[in-house]
């Protein structure tokens, strides 16, 4: 057996520091240190002992020549916490260190201070934030309605004011301490308006998204009007934060400071309401929708739209889907129109927003409460029905993938209620590469709810139930198909998620026994 050791994983070794995942790894050298002395981590944790003298009753350092036994031990412990730090760190790190004499426990509080803040705001580059200005990939700050970067520069300066002032003023917003965070901004009035954590945030975008409304509110009255608006590096306003949190009282605090927030765009150039759909804060959203679908381009119409779809916001795909019809057959970056996404829906009931009563209610399946969802299907559905004929509406849900038999293996019922309602005689008849009618897949997926729509269109189920299912033949060498009829479909296994239904062998025996029975009884 091999006895080398990967570096980082030897017990006589400390576990190594690229930047990277320091929360795991500040973790990971304490319990070093202290396997290996714990007077070290002591060290470490509350700074070393200096030796000192009384010199005309005052204390003083005492030299090299004057350090007795004790002081000897004590400045050895010292120089080894240094030492191990030293030999766990990348040497990349050594930047963010002033130019002073370091004491153990300084480098781990500054390891701390400037680690910890680039992991909170999602920053796990090894590079200093410091050297922000030198990534090739970094935005031009003209780009954006920029904050003062005077922080990120590179140098000494810069960067000793964002470890003594920003990093512990973004803690304090985040905790909502605006008493103490007063303090901090007294000592530099760019703090108030100047970018303070990674990404260009600024302390109000900091505040806003910490959803504390008392701090935003002191903050606002400390700031002019064009900081209000300042972008962080993607692009992304304060007001842009406060929505993604569902905050309303922030919201309309910034509001109040700048009309024109809701429409102004950031990251991706999305507008502010597509954070909030994103976010599933549907009250957000139906708050901003009237006064941003004023400057909607088409594709912010049709990505909102979807993003509605995928978030469950079925309330405010409705309603878009009433105001722009066309969008009952756009189709996203998959190709998929809203009703291939919702055909797969298996919990069509879960929704971020319930809505019991909206404007002119579309009247539908009564054992479906009424859900809005299906409102939507409905409206999809004969929204198509009406603007394209019938190969076109039949090619639009048939591509991608043929959505009726997607909902039919999922056992989406409800969807296919609504497609049948509103046009019988196109649903039943489909079939797919196989020769299956939805009535088949319920077979072979085992949803009793779709089976049992055999009971609902009269004598053409005769005909239906006696498609023969092509399957290739696994048997044979040549490629040949066998032709499956509904009883054969009832005889093969249920899918695992089907057959876990019920528990134990013996009830799943019986359950399948069923389905072969009743098959039978339509031909």
């Amino acid at each position: 057996m091999s006895n080398i050791i990967t570096e980082g994983h030897s017990i006589s070794r400390p576990p190594y520091f690229n930047g990277r995942n320091y929360t795991e790894w500040k973790e990971r050298m304490r319990v070093f240190i202290q396997s290996v002395d714990f007077k070290l981590w002591l060290v470490i944790k509350n700074g070393p002992k200096v030796p000192t003298k009384l010199v005309d009753n005052k204390e003083v350092e005492k030299s090299e020549d004057e350090y007795d036994e004790d002081d000897m031990k004590s400045l050895e412990l010292e120089a080894k916490a240094k030492n191990i730090l030293h030999c766990a760190l990348n040497p990349d790190i050594f930047e963010i260190f002033s130019d002073d004499p370091k004491s153990a426990k300084q480098m781990w509080d500054e390891l701390d201070r400037f680690f910890f803040d680039r992991e909170m705001t999602g920053a796990n580059s090894p590079t200093p934030q410091g050297q922000l200005s030198k990534d090739p990939n970094t935005p031009d700050a003209t780009q954006f309605n920029s904050p003062d970067l005077y922080f990120f520069q590179d140098t000494r300066e810069s960067m000793d004011k964002f470890l003594d002032l920003c990093v512990p003023l973004h803690k304090l917003a985040l905790r909502g301490n605006w008493e103490a965070a007063k303090v901090i901004l007294a000592k530099d009035d760019r703090l108030k308006h100047a970018a303070i954590a990674s990404g260009w945030a600024t302390l109000l975008h900091v505040a806003a998204g910490a959803n504390d409304s008392h701090f935003v509110e002191e903050l606002l009255q400390e700031l002019k009007d064009e900081h209000i608006a300042l972008q962080d590096y993607m692009g992304n306003t304060a007001f842009s934060f406060a929505v993604a949190s569902g905050n309303m009282e922030i919201v309309k605090l910034l509001m109040d400071r700048n009309p024109h927030l809701p429409t102004k765009r950031g990251g991706n150039d999305y507008t502010p309401i597509q954070f909030a759909v994103m976010q599933g804060k549907c009250d957000m959203a139906r708050f901003l929708y009237d006064m941003t679908k004023v400057v909607f381009q088409d594709k912010d119409k049709i990505k909102l739209f979807f993003t509605c779809i995928k978030t469950g916001n079925y309330h405010m795909a409705l309603e878009m889907a009433r105001e722009w019809e066309e969008l009952a057959y756009a189709r996203d970056e998959n190709k998929d129109t809203a009703l291939h996404l919702l055909a797969l829906n298996q919990n069509p009931l879960d929704s971020c927003c319930h809505c019991s009563e909206i404007k002119d209610p579309i009247q539908i399946n009564p054992d479906m409460k009424k859900h809005v969802m299906f409102q939507l299907v409905n409206f999809l559905w004969k929204t198509i029905l009406r603007h394209k004929d019938h190969s076109e509406a039949f090619r639009i849900i048939s591509v991608p993938s043929q959505l009726l038999f997607d909902a039919a293996e999922v056992g989406n019922f409800g969807f296919l209620s609504e497609l049948i309602s509103a046009y019988p005689s196109m649903i039943i008849w489909e079939v797919d590469n196989k020769n299956q009618s939805i009535i088949h897949t319920a077979v072979s997926y085992r949803h009793a709810s779709i089976f049992n729509l055999v009971h609902e269109i009269g004598s053409i189920k005769d005909i239906i139930i006696s498609y023969f299912v092509k399957e290739n033949n696994p048997l044979c060498f040549q490629p040949k198909n066998k032709n499956n009829t509904l009883l054969h479909l009832a005889a093969k296994l249920a899918p695992p998620d089907r057959l876990e239904l019920v528990s134990g062998a013996a009830f799943q025996m019986c359950l399948e026994i069923i389905w072969f029975k009743v098959t039978p009884l339509f031909h």
